[in-house]
């Protein structure tokens, strides 16, 4: 009756560590997952604050005249940002701002009125 007793203290005492294993491995992978998540909203941020700010400088571009955005064709330095204006029409631009590596933040087509058409209003 005493061996039984060990024997069954043994297997107690084994699913207690087997247990505390199953603890530790998910209190890993849910530490791993909680700096994953820091990282990652930490990077959206950062994203974010990219695209208010080349939205910013847009508005700026929206006011140009169309020979002010035929000035600028092509790429240009605004700033941190890339502004690329491409002529569709005497009138119509297509202006994308990218970000130093390259990347597409914004991308739009605006209509520009000629200066001496916004000064006869």
């Amino acid at each position: 009756m005493i061996r039984t007793d060990r024997r069954r203290r043994g297997a107690i005492l084994f699913e207690v560590m087997v247990g505390l294993l199953l603890l530790v491995i998910a209190g890993v992978g849910w530490i791993t997952l909680m700096d994953q998540t820091v990282h990652t909203v930490h990077q959206i941020r950062l994203r974010e604050h990219d695209y208010e700010a080349a939205a910013d400088d847009l508005e700026h571009v929206a006011l140009w005249t169309s020979e002010e955005f035929s000035a600028h064709t092509g790429p240009t330095r605004i700033g941190s940002y890339v502004l690329d204006v491409q002529a569709l029409s005497a009138n119509l631009f297509a202006v994308v701002v990218r970000d130093t590596t390259g990347a597409t933040l914004l991308s739009t087509s605006m209509y520009a009125v000629n200066a001496n058409d916004s000064s006869a209003q």
